[in-house]
């Protein structure tokens, strides 16, 4: 929830509770004018004003205004390092948030096509360098499988790069309440 929803609602509950401005204000430890500044929408209230109203009128605002924003970038940052556990465990722990089950889905889904794509290019890597020790050992001519092999490794870091990449602009994205694009992203978890 953001201004002016968040001033809506202080209203309406401040009303609904019988207090006047004054009241609330005095109550929560801040001024007249902050609580018609926040009411009106034309100021965003801090999180320890966000937690003396919710106190005072009996409302989670910082449940309705943070945790979408914190629990998105982790799951979304957590893409960097591609680690798939990392955006279930999130994922477990923040699913009562609509907005994070969608999320979850994009990183899993991302970061699953990525092992993939590691673990293709990992064959790629060290069974043709291997082959090639093999050759070369046996006194066989195998530097063009080498060739072939450092090409596979140079896509890998590239994959890698590209990974680390995508976790971090989707984590700004996210901040800033823009939405995320994964690719490539394979869909193993439908986004339903």
């Amino acid at each position: 929830m953001k201004q002016p929803e968040i001033g809506a609602k202080v209203l309406d509950l401040r009303k609904k509770k019988g207090m006047t401005q004054e009241q609330l204000a005095e109550l929560c430890g801040l001024t007249d004018r902050t609580i018609q500044r926040i009411e009106a929408g034309s100021a965003d209230p801090r999180s320890y004003t966000l937690e003396a109203l919710s106190l005072h009128l009996d409302y989670d605002f910082l449940s309705e205004n943070q945790p979408r924003s914190l629990w998105a970038a982790a799951l979304h940052l957590s893409s960097c390092i591609c680690i798939v556990p990392v955006p279930i465990l999130i994922w477990i722990v923040g699913r009562r948030y609509q907005e994070i089950d969608h999320d979850a889905k994009a990183v899993i889904n991302f970061q699953l096509t990525m092992t993939a794509v590691f673990a293709i290019l990992a064959v790629l890597v060290f069974v043709p360098a291997g082959a090639a020790g093999f050759l070369v050992e046996n006194g066989l001519p195998g530097g063009r499988i080498i060739t072939g092999s450092a090409f596979s490794l140079v896509l890998l870091i590239c994959s890698g790069i590209l990974c680390f990449t995508e976790g971090l602009i989707n984590t700004m994205r996210i901040l800033s309440g823009k939405q995320a694009k994964y690719i490539p992203s394979i869909k193993f978890i439908s986004m339903k």
